[in-house]
């Protein structure tokens, strides 16, 4: 019986010290929006500012999408992503498609877990954006500029030291034998 109230402690304990959700603020202003997914002359950045293995748990946006002549607004589009999958794909005007300036939302952070797009970042804690457009009005330009203040916020979990070391204490617990 004493095992058993001190397993449940311990689990309790780690249920209510699990993880911790961090933001990371990108800042996209003035990138352009260029050509097809995976043209070389797409603007791509390759983030280290999120230790191996953290959990990428949400996406979220506030951005202006400035269109070039008569590329539409709803072309301009970012994939986000490890390179092993799973890939994030984000059309910030999605259905907006006429030519001009617009300034689109997420409305907060989007659960990618819930969504089944959750993905924990590689041995180096590298992130990857491409930005690149649906359809590609002026071939090797840009069609499309993010334009500033322009950000996309990343949420991912760090587990808790407590959440670590309460970890061990229930292995250590359920593997005792006497």
């Amino acid at each position: 019986m004493k095992r058993f109230i001190i397993t449940l402690a311990v689990t309790v304990f780690l249920l209510t010290s699990a993880v911790s959700a961090n933001l990371w603020v990108i800042d996209v202003s003035d990138v352009p929006s260029m050509d097809l997914l995976d043209d070389p002359s797409n603007i791509s950045m390759s983030t280290t500012n999120i230790a191996p293995g953290m959990i990428i748990t949400g996406i979220g946006w506030d951005l202006t999408v400035g269109t070039i002549g008569t590329s539409w607004r709803s072309e301009a589009r970012s994939m986000w992503s490890t390179g092993a999958g799973p890939f994030v794909y984000v059309t910030p005007g999605n259905g907006d498609d006429s030519p001009g300036t617009n300034s689109y939302s997420s409305g907060g952070i989007i659960d990618l877990v819930a969504a089944g797009l959750g993905y924990i970042t590689n041995h180096s804690g590298t992130t990857s954006i491409q930005f690149f457009e649906g359809y590609d009005d002026y071939p090797g330009s840009a069609d499309a500029y993010y334009l500033s203040p322009g950000t996309y916020t990343l949420q991912y979990t760090l587990p808790e030291p407590t959440f670590i070391l309460g970890a061990c204490l229930l292995a250590g617990l359920l593997i005792r034998r006497k």
